[in-house]
């Protein structure tokens, strides 16, 4: 059965192919579009999709979306009908439901077909969880998705039970942790749509004390799950929808001015940062944290033994930890890309579940499903981008490759890694990356200020070789390492060896990498051991103020305006 699993009309538009209960490929649509956090329907990424499944669009059987417009319409009209100002919301909502109905409409226009497709709408949130559970390998536990909103859900926590989802409790917009996060990242500067992570890196430096003021924004409710004080926020007022002009997201200030008077003034853009911005972003963290698991713990039962997590606050690396550490799990699944784009997963796998008899609940094998090229097709745009300035050689031993990089990174050359098939989700895993030597002091700021041109206080991420994270890290047996969806504490011994990719209490975001999931990326840094005695490389995403690189034209155009010294795509190694 071929199922073709869409996120659309939704930031991170998406697309997921499933063949006989295979994922052969899924991707965003950012990657081919260029525009971060694309929103128009993901064309270029369904056509990736049938290209490597060898398929044609009417072979599809089954089309499956993370959405359903029916979804808590009771809670829609009642809000809606609950203030004047929420019916000036009204066409928004009408354009979005059509949207999503005449989904052949999309079809016709991008690729001729008139085909009736069965289609399976999957509540949002329905989609986030079975992104988690249904690649876990595991039929049991306890499931938590959560997010700014989702079919008028923003929370919804479920018991799984032989792989059955049964809904425990939601909570219904405009009670929002995600949106909370969210709010408060505006406060502090950050307004890109998407930039909560560098809240997450901020707070590191910061201490609780706000604590009393964060009270009064929101409070656990085991009834409700938990509320916000809407009184200092203005989300429920402007309208909160995911029809974006020209598809790419925006959203005003989701704060009101109380927030203002509570927190003192916000912060603009350019402004500088001080300690007040430490102190409130950690304040923020903590209290997402102290929330999460109360939702955590008030459902969890002695059945419980998985922690399933979904949804966009899933990425928060620094929660996922605070959990682990608790160790009431005996395993905490989180699905590598559990935002909006891996709906697409999730929306293929229900369907994939429900209608395929082939489906079997596996451990996810791989998250390397993008789009790859052969050394043809890059020797091709190499010829175009590449001037005589530029010392361009082609390799046939794999292993002399491997040994002169390794060289690079060990002399201090910052790397750009290009090879085989790109990651889906928004973590570059090695195969999208830009490498360089972790031992190097310097090197961070070297990179966020001269490559990334990034903030200063951003932190970077290691890849260590699986068989030596006990050596240098204090991992959590419930927890998987190798997606970057967690931190863990770094060994006193060796916290000023890898300053360049902690963050500044000592943990780390690490991957673990083993030679199964990614041979070459292994053979790599298993090289470098051997020539430094230690087993990992500082690993951040191949692009700069765009989404990752996808193919050899994005990354060769990339290298060429940056000042990173090397770029190995496939097999040519090019040098400044």
């Amino acid at each position: 059965m071929k199922i073709l699993g869409l996120n659309i009309f939704h930031a991170d538009t998406a697309s997921c192919l499933i063949i006989d209960g295979e994922i052969i490929a899924a991707s965003e649509e950012e990657r081919f579009t260029r525009v971060k956090h694309y929103s128009g329907f993901p064309v270029n990424s369904i056509f990736y999709a049938l290209r490597e499944g060898k398929i044609d669009i009417n072979e599809i059987d089954i089309i499956a979306i993370n959405s359903n417009p029916y979804y808590n319409l009771g809670n829609k009209v009642k809000f809606l009908a609950s203030a004047y100002k929420n019916l000036l919301n009204l066409p928004k909502r009408v354009l979005r439901v059509r949207n999503k109905i005449e989904l052949e409409r999309n079809l016709y226009n991008y690729f001729g077909t008139t085909k009736k497709f069965k289609k399976v709408y999957v509540p949002h949130h329905n989609a986030h969880i079975y992104s988690s559970i249904l690649c876990s390998g595991f039929n049991n536990g306890l499931g938590l998705s959560f997010d700014a909103s989702g079919d008028f859900s923003t929370t919804e926590i479920y018991n799984v039970q032989n792989n059955k989802f049964n809904i425990l409790n939601k909570q219904i917009f405009p009670h929002s942790l995600g949106i909370f996060y969210q709010a408060i990242t505006q406060f502090l500067g950050f307004k890109d749509y998407g930039d909560e992570y560098k809240v997450m890196g901020l707070a590191g430096f910061g201490k609780n004390k706000y604590k009393a003021e964060f009270d009064q924004l929101i409070k656990f409710n085991k009834n409700r799950l938990f509320e916000l004080n809407l009184s200092f926020f203005r989300h429920h007022e402007i309208g909160f929808d995911f029809n974006f002009e020209n598809n790419i997201p925006y959203f005003e200030n989701l704060y009101s001015k109380k927030l203002e008077n509570l927190l003192g003034n916000s912060r603009d853009k350019d402004e500088q940062i001080t300690e007040r911005h430490f102190h409130i972003a950690h304040s923020l963290q903590k209290k997402f944290e102290e929330v999460t698991y109360k939702i955590i713990n008030y459902y969890k039962s002695p059945s419980h033994k998985n922690l399933f997590l979904s949804g966009g606050c899933a990425f928060n690396a620094v929660n996922n930890k605070f959990i682990s550490d608790k160790n009431i799990f005996q395993n905490i699944i989180i699905q590598p890309n559990s935002g909006d784009a891996g709906g697409a997963l999730g929306a293929g796998l229900y369907a994939s579940k429900k209608f395929d008899e082939k489906f079997k609940n596996e451990k996810l094998k791989s998250i390397y499903v993008g789009p790859s090229e052969n050394d043809k097709d890059v020797q091709k745009n190499i010829n175009i981008f590449i001037d005589d300035s530029f010392k361009v050689k082609h390799y046939i031993d794999e292993k002399e490759i491997i040994s002169k990089i390794a060289n690079f990174l060990k002399k201090g050359k910052i790397i750009a890694w290009h090879q085989d098939k790109m990651e889906y989700g928004p973590r570059a895993l090695g195969n999208r990356s830009i490498l360089a030597n972790p031992t190097i002091p310097s090197i961070k700021n070297e990179i966020n200020k001269k490559i990334k041109t990034r903030e200063a206080f951003r932190p970077f991420a290691p890849s260590v070789l699986e068989e030596f994270v006990e050596k240098y890290f204090i991992v959590n047996s419930s927890s998987n390492y190798n997606f970057m969806n967690i931190t863990c504490q770094t060994k006193a011994d060796y916290i000023n060896i890898f300053q360049s990719v902690l963050n500044s209490d000592g943990t780390a975001r690490i991957q673990t990498v083993n030679e199964q999931t990614n041979r070459r990326y292994y053979n790599l840094i298993k090289e470098f051991y051997k020539l430094t005695n230690y087993a990992l490389v500082l690993n951040t995403s191949l692009n700069i103020q765009e989404p990752i690189c996808c193919n050899s034209e994005d990354t060769l155009k990339l290298f060429v305006k940056s000042d990173i010294d090397v770029l190995c795509i496939q097999n040519f190694i090019i040098e400044r």
